[in-house]
């Protein structure tokens, strides 16, 4: 059997820190309250629960990432020299099958 590892990656929107905080507080609240699975608990790069909204996800083979994140580079390059790319957006994945993943964050 021939298994490959596979990394689920997401389009999503980070909200900024003071207002992700105040998600967080509120999950915290909600999960006192009634019994939770998942409680929010961070801004910080890998934290396992973010607020964040997930526009797409995608699973990706490990063995494709190098490939995926040479995609990125270049579709953010090509949005930069266009005027199109946001100021305070940083694009960090994607994927390389004709549609793009990426992970936004504003700063």
């Amino acid at each position: 059997m021939d298994q490959q590892l596979i990394c689920e990656l997401n389009l999503a929107l980070i909200p900024e820190a003071e207002l992700a905080s105040r998600y967080i507080a509120f999950s915290r609240q909600m999960a006192g309250r009634y019994p939770s699975v998942i409680q929010l608990n961070g801004v910080t790069p890998r934290v396992a629960f973010t607020p964040h909204v997930t526009l797409y996800q995608v699973p990706v083979q490990v063995r494709d990432l190098p490939g995926l994140h040479a995609a990125l580079l270049d579709v953010a390059a090509r949005l930069r020299g266009s005027g199109s790319a946001q100021r305070n957006t940083a694009p960090t994945r994607t994927r390389d099958r004709s549609k793009s993943a990426t992970r936004t964050q504003r700063g």
